[in-house]
């Protein structure tokens, strides 16, 4: 019998690995789909169903932690990530000499961040960034970045990534593209471009896309819209920089570009679809059709909730809604049957245009056009109120608000209004110099 001993042997391990390789295949294809910009989630739950075979059939196999690190590695790309944590605890709490310890240490603290556990996080990252393998150390170290970043401290993220830089000499794209996110986020446009652009110097191996949509949006900020188009360019391989580009092409009235940039998205249930359908309904706005306009921004507001877009389409949707109403030849009512109050309709627009899309210039004009047609209604003391607030907090024209505020107090000097005005702004009455 002995001599079928090393057969029996040989045979367990190519079961084995045969099962172990597959569960490798079927990761490594998801992980290029990832990189692709697809999810990848099919190959990866291939693989945890190898990963399971594999533990459940060879439980006493010295290659255990092999198989329930890549079992972790599968969770955390199909954002399982308490199954995810499960398996990584599970090297570091049992497999104490494993290859895979330090880098389990690494998901751990990714995995800590995404949850928004932070203290726990930087223990994890702490102890991957002592580790021996200088790629984990580095991955460490970015997640770190990351961390300063979601934690609302980008001048430590930016410290952080000059430190790396000094330290190591590889993957210094990514660290410069979240450095870049870093002076995003304080407002120093001028080194994002730096950071970005030196990332895109530096990458291979980064998504152009995304890189080109960075630079492209720190161009915006800073009013450069024809070097925002000239970075996108001909690329077409980013569904997000596309309809990016369609945005930028209306602002700068190249209408017919922008149309044709932004369409191919317009019947899409996501975000983007949204986003692409509120441009649309911009670009038909300027150019006076707002019944189509109307029409494309109901869309975009019916798509999903997709927070400011949605809230912007509808507030859109809604004031031309109320324009068209205000057309003397509308015959639009209220629900008892009698025609809706012009000053409601006009409060109603200038309240969209500041709460809604944040236009104050729009919301003057729709609040004056109150008082000045309607001084009767109930609603023109009220407008000169929310003017006051306007004036002096959006636009910091204290002439201005000293002319609401004498006419409020000259017309409707019993209101609500013009009594709790002066009390806030009556010290503007003595300003009348403008600044």
């Amino acid at each position: 019998m002995r001599r079928f001993i090393p057969l029996l042997f040989l045979l367990f391990n190519c079961v084995y690995y045969n099962t172990f390789y597959n569960a490798e295949k079927y990761y490594s294809e998801g992980l290029k789909q990832k990189k692709e910009g697809k999810s990848g989630s099919s190959f990866f739950q291939k693989s945890v169903e190898k990963c399971k075979k594999v533990i459940t059939r060879y439980s006493g196999s010295e290659w255990m932690d092999d198989a329930i690190f890549l079992l972790g590695k599968n969770y955390y790309y199909l954002n399982q990530l308490t199954l995810a944590k499960v398996n990584f605890k599970k090297i570091i709490e049992h497999y104490y000499s494993s290859p895979y310890n330090s880098e389990s240490m690494l998901y751990l603290g990714r995995i800590a961040m995404e949850e928004e556990r932070m203290t726990e996080s930087v223990i994890f990252l702490d102890r991957a960034v002592d580790s021996e393998d200088l790629n984990i150390r580095m991955e460490a170290f970015k997640a770190k970045l990351e961390m300063h970043l979601r934690m609302g401290s980008p001048e430590k993220a930016i410290e952080a990534g000059k430190d790396f830089m000094a330290k190591y000499g590889t993957h210094k794209a990514e660290v410069y593209y979240i450095m870049g996110d870093a002076y995003s986020k304080i407002g120093d446009y001028y080194g994002a471009l730096e950071m970005y652009k030196k990332s895109m110097k530096e990458g291979k191996g980064l998504e152009v896309g995304g890189l080109k949509y960075k630079l492209t949006s720190i161009y915006i900020e800073l009013d450069s819209l024809e070097q925002a188009l000239s970075i996108i360019g001909e690329y077409k391989k980013n569904d997000s920089l596309t309809v990016l580009k369609g945005k930028l092409l209306r602002r700068v009235g190249r209408y017919e570009e922008a149309e044709e940039a932004l369409k191919f998205a317009k019947n899409w249930r996501n975000r983007l679809g949204a986003i692409a359908n509120y441009e649309l309904g911009l670009l038909k706005e300027s150019q006076g059709d707002l019944k189509e306009a109307e029409e494309l921004y109901s869309k975009a507001a019916n798509l999903g909730d997709f927070y400011e877009i949605t809230e912007l389409a509808r507030a859109k949707s809604d004031i031309i809604k109320m324009m068209t109403e205000l057309h003397p030849d509308s015959t639009a009512t209220d629900s008892t049957g009698c025609r809706k109050d012009p000053a409601y309709l006009y409060f109603r627009i200038g309240e969209l245009y500041y709460l809604e899309i944040g236009d104050p210039v729009k919301a003057v004009e729709s609040y004056k056009e109150v008082f000045n047609s309607y001084p009767e209604s109930q609603y023109a003391p009220k407008a000169l109120y929310v003017l006051l607030f306007i004036y002096s907090k959006e636009l910091k024209d204290s002439s201005g608000v000293s002319e609401f505020l004498s006419t409020l107090k000259g017309y409707y000097p019993d209101t609500e209004f013009s009594r709790k005005a002066m009390e806030e702004f009556g010290g503007y009455l003595q300003d009348t110099t403008g600044n």
